[in-house]
């Protein structure tokens, strides 16, 4: 696997994450986070660049301030000889293009990083040969590593701190500017759909990104905001999104956590205040839409053609949070969907972005696998309720 191919699959497979890029086609340095925080960054939240040096491991990471007390931290160390050359190559140049791209591995914007002569030299001395630095597989060594990075950064690390070591760091803000932001066209038969970063109708984006990774699984046989009818010559919305699969019916809701239009001030708990009202809201709508259907209520596509399929299939509701925060009390929210599953008869998951795309990527192409995944999910929530979960695939023997 060339260096391109590999970029490429980390990009696909990494949740988050930075790469320092140079080679044939420029230099360039590369984020990965949840379109959340990219929005966050193009409003002009602090960003910090950071460096760290443990013996002859190299690490990398940047500080994201979309919130001054809780910002969000990405690390990563530098396992391979171009890692550390193509750093060494970027502290030369007095600018470098930054390109920002959120779950759907598109890129949403780019701009340029002004690196003065002082923050490159010292980076450079930081780095120091390239050619003696770590490279290599991940192992133990350097897993504790990655925790005295982490812990020289100021970070909490898993337990106890009697056996980390602060290591050599450099931490320096950094400023993007001339930020261009890119128009995504995603085409396949199904016709065209466009996203720009910056829409102001951020529900309304997210749905369309949604739509776009399940579209890949779910084919003709997904459809995005359908009707019913409100009266006699008028039709208003079921839900955002409708998929079917051979074994169920997959009703989904969009929640965005409004970035472009939030106010400044907007602390995290208000934050989490106003993601609960929108995850309680979105449970009353699957509750409602799944009723429509039970009832035999005609559906219609955007395309004002009826959509025919199995009712009798069991159904699974999904409620898509651009980000999921792991803070303030859900003990209200876990009694509310308990209560609505049993009481509605319909299976409801409340998921963040990050996570559907882990479920959209196993499933490798196969709707029904995605159908089972959602299963099994559910299985253990039912063990351990709780909102804040992180789901990890294995590799079956």
């Amino acid at each position: 696997m060339n260096k391109a191919e590999r970029i490429h699959q980390e990009l696909l497979q990494e949740k988050t994450g930075i790469w320092y890029i140079s080679d044939g086609y420029g230099s360039k340095i590369m984020i990965k986070a949840p379109s959340s925080i990219l929005k966050a960054i193009i409003k002009g939240c602090k960003i910090e660049l950071a460096f760290g040096l443990d013996d002859n491991i190299f690490h990398i990471g940047i500080k994201i301030y979309d919130d001054p007390i809780n910002f969000i931290t990405l690390t990563s160390i530098q396992k391979n000889i171009d890692e550390h050359l193509s750093i060494a190559k970027i502290m030369q140049l007095e600018k470098v293009q930054v390109q920002l791209y959120n779950e759907l591995c598109a890129c949403q914007c780019f701009g340029d990083i002004i690196l003065t002569t002082k923050k490159r030299n010292d980076i450079l001395c930081l780095l120091g040969n390239p050619k003696r630095l770590f490279t290599g597989l991940i192992d133990e060594r350097i897993h504790r590593s990655a925790d005295n990075f982490q812990f020289s950064l100021g970070l909490d690390v898993p337990g106890s701190r009697k056996s980390r070591n602060q290591i050599e760091t450099l931490i320096f803000e950094a400023k993007i500017e001339d930020l261009q932001i890119v128009k995504n066209s995603f085409l396949d038969e199904g016709g065209n759909m466009s996203t720009e970063i910056s829409d102001p109708d951020e529900g309304t984006l997210m749905e369309k990104e949604i739509f776009v990774a399940l579209r890949s699984l779910f084919g003709s046989d997904i459809f995005h905001s359908p009707k019913i009818p409100n009266n006699k010559t008028k039709h208003r919305e079921l839900i955002d999104i409708l998929a079917l699969s051979d074994i169920g019916i997959f009703l989904i809701e969009a929640k965005a956590l409004g970035v472009t239009n939030a106010n400044e001030d907007r602390n995290m708990d208000r934050k989490i205040k106003g993601l609960q009202k929108q995850i309680e809201k979105g449970i009353d709508q699957l509750a409602g839409a799944y009723k429509k259907i039970v009832e035999g209520e005609i559906i219609y596509s955007n395309k004002e053609k009826k959509i025919l399929f199995n009712r009798n299939l069991p159904a699974c509701g999904i409620i898509i949070i651009s980000e999921l925060l792991p803070f303030g009390n859900w003990d209200e929210i876990i009694k509310k969907l308990l209560i609505t599953m049993s009481d509605k008869n319909i299976l409801i998951h409340i998921i963040d972005m990050n996570e559907i795309m882990q479920f959209i990527g196993h499933s490798k192409g196969n709707r029904n696998l995605f159908d089972t995944y959602f299963m099994q999910r559910m299985e253990d929530f039912v063990k351990n309720p709780s909102i804040i979960r992180q789901t990890k695939f294995v590799k079956g023997k």
